[in-house]
């Protein structure tokens, strides 16, 4: 088969394991949170995730940056954004820069378009030597190879008319349970058309976290649901295998590709849901602040402050008065450090409303490491020493 028939969805079963997964995941969003009153900290929650996805990306293609270093290299690109980054970090960032295009311009409904996919695959790969591009933002102008693949991509000539047709697959209606499949099958053939010179695993990955924005699998509120590319990261292997697979363009190799990402997403849900549950979120984040001041990453009055606004409810610096005294100018002076390491944030410039931030500072890799003790992080990040070693000096 050559891909000239137009992209579909293969026929499965109801009673298959596909139809199961597919309608399962769909009962799980309906059951998501609609808002963040009752955990305000999902918001900051979604930034972690945003970070873990973009690294979970770069390291697929072979970026070895370690958590912490990425954590750090987010750091200092906005306290001093003149300050040089390597190459590989900034990769990661690039990535994390068109996630969050994503999370702001994508909405249900929004419509996919070249233009989109150019613009991620700018913001993707612009200014990058190892992982960068000669055209950034634009589709390739030369026959290409897929390294250890026995897939040619399609010629240049007919790059614009398949994205073409991508595209019309991806924006038409479809029910509810059947989005998922649709994308895992965009995925793949994203990657099969290989529309750029470099950069299109990366980009495919963004394309198909839009595909979960525009129908409906992120809620109003701003907090991430699912991410595909942590799924991708849970198995590297399988990832390219079914990958490759899928290139016969068969009903059973693309319907096992499919199976295979839907797995992956229902375990992701189904941790969302873990998080949301109880105390859980409450939990996660406590320990991370303990697991923080242990290794003398945060002092005693700085890790009390945090506790008492754990929960990501915005605060006065009254509020904090339980947990660090009566006296306005000792817990003036103990807001202003925690702002000077962005601990926290004011809500807005000049403002004495604040909110407790998770990333990127001394705190965010204790709440990767609070994940991985959870089982929530990818495999690709869980072996990380870096997580089970973090930094250790004065806070």
């Amino acid at each position: 088969m050559n891909g000239t028939a137009g992209l579909r969805v293969p026929s499965f079963p109801f009673d298959s394991p596909l139809a199961s997964k597919a309608v399962a995941l769909e009962r799980l969003r309906g059951n998501l949170p609609r808002t963040t009153e009752h955990l305000p900290v999902l918001s900051e929650l979604a930034d972690v995730y945003r970070l873990m996805s973009s690294i979970v990306s770069a390291r697929i293609e072979g970026n070895h940056t370690t958590v912490v270093d990425a954590i750090e290299g987010a750091r200092l690109r906005e306290t001093q954004p003149r300050l040089p980054l390597s190459d590989s970090i900034q990769e990661i960032l690039r990535l994390e820069d068109a996630a969050e295009f994503l999370d702001h311009e994508i909405r249900p409904g929004s419509p996919l378009t070249h233009g989109l996919i150019r613009e991620l695959h700018h913001l993707a790969t612009h200014d990058l030597i190892r992982e960068g591009d000669d055209t950034p933002g634009q589709y390739r102008t030369r026959e290409v190879k897929i390294s250890g693949s026995a897939h040619s991509p399609p010629l240049t000539s007919t790059v614009h008319a398949f994205m073409s047709d991508l595209l019309d697959f991806a924006n038409a209606p479809a029910e509810p349970h059947m989005q998922l499949v649709r994308m895992a099958i965009a995925h793949h053939r994203f990657v099969w058309i290989h529309p750029f010179a470099n950069g299109n695993g990366r980009v495919a990955r963004l394309f198909s976290y839009a595909m979960i924005r525009t129908g409906g699998f992120a809620p109003d509120v701003e907090y991430q649901t699912v991410n595909p590319t942590t799924v991708f990261g849970a198995d590297r292997q399988q990832y390219y295998d079914r990958l490759s697979a899928a290139d016969s363009l068969e009903d059973d190799a693309l319907i096992e590709w499919a199976d295979f990402v839907l797995d992956g997403l229902l375990r992701d849900l189904e941790a969302l849901h873990l998080l949301a549950e109880g105390d859980t979120l409450n939990r996660l984040i406590n320990s991370s602040i303990s697991r923080s001041q242990r290794a003398a990453q945060l002092t005693g009055i700085e890790a009390a402050a945090l506790s008492a606004v754990s929960a990501g409810t915005p605060f006065r610096s009254r509020d904090l008065t339980t947990a660090l005294g009566p006296d306005a100018s000792t817990r003036s002076r103990a807001i202003g450090a925690l702002v000077e390491r962005d601990l926290i944030a004011r809500l807005h410039p000049g403002g004495r409303i604040y909110r407790i931030r998770l990333t990127p500072n001394a705190l965010t890799p204790f709440v990767f490491a609070e994940l991985d003790s959870m089982g929530l992080l990818p495999t690709i990040i869980r072996d990380d020493t870096s997580l089970q070693r973090p930094p250790i000096g004065p806070a």
